[in-house]
Formats: C-alpha cells, structure tokens, sequence
C-alpha cells in the first residue's frame, strides 16, 4: 500500500500518540506535527497543514465522521504531550 511509505516510523526520532477523540485518525508527535493515519475517500496518510493565526498560534483543522473542528497545536501538545509543557 503506497500511503504505509508515509507513516511515522519508529526510526524517525520522533515520539507519537493518539490525540484524544481522533484516536486511530490522528497522532501528535512530540515535535507538534499532527499525521494522519487513517485514509478516507480522495485522500492519503500524511503530515496535517498547520495555519498559522495572528502570526504566531498553529492551527489544524481535524475532521471526524464529517465533521470539522479547528484546534490549536499548543492545546492538543498539553493535551497528549503534558510533560513537554513541564520542560519550559
């Protein structure tokens, strides 16, 4: 299956993690990159586009059983990854 050479891969340094309510859709990486894992009509597995907002604050738009919501990365990080938020 051609969308597996995209996946995160364990070799890649990075650390991943379900985001809560999109569990088997989406990771977060420790790096604050949202992947898609999970395929739907049209589109393939990869890297989530990240906007930004006033400048400064990521955002993606994450969608569920046709439906959409905008979140921000520095959320979903002190949501999945609440220890990263320890280190500052």
């Amino acid at each position: 299956m051609e969308a597996e050479a995209d996946m995160p891969t364990r070799n890649d340094g990075v650390s991943w993690r379900d985001i809560p309510g999109y569990e088997g859709i989406y990771l977060l990486g420790n790096n604050r990159v949202v992947f898609r894992i999970r395929t739907r009509r049209g589109t393939g597995c990869g890297p989530v586009k990240a906007w930004l907002v006033e400048g400064k604050y990521e955002r993606v738009t994450l969608s569920k059983d046709g439906r959409q919501q905008c979140l921000y990365v520095d959320s979903l990080m002190a949501i999945v990854w609440p220890e990263a938020g320890d280190a500052k």
